[in-house]
């Protein structure tokens, strides 16, 4: 570590993974980006797990996460300006989409 850069300090410290379950049976855990660059220059790794009890549970937990009551939107407020809006799943999207 270079002598200048002083260490990171953080009351919150979160890991960041990429994590994706196939039927249930299979479950992925990584750090891996799955782009040319992660995967000819970055040095990441990623498990496949053949485990039908932690695939499960893995499922429920991204599916708990992704719930309208955990999940932000992009909206404007009433200056027309960006906000993020928590707890609600519009019932359609602008311009009719």
């Amino acid at each position: 570590m270079r002598q200048d850069t002083p260490p990171v300090e953080s009351e919150f410290l979160g890991l960041h993974a990429k994590t994706f379950v196939v039927d249930r049976e299979v479950a992925y855990v990584g750090s891996h980006n799955f782009d040319p660059r992660s995967h000819e220059i970055n040095t990441e790794l990623g498990l496949l797990l053949e485990s039908p009890g932690l695939a499960q549970s893995l499922a429920q937990r991204i599916e708990s996460g992704m719930r309208g009551e955990n999940s932000w939107r992009v909206d404007l407020d009433d200056l027309q300006e960006c906000c993020l809006v928590s707890g609600q799943i519009p019932t359609s999207l602008p311009g009719g989409l």
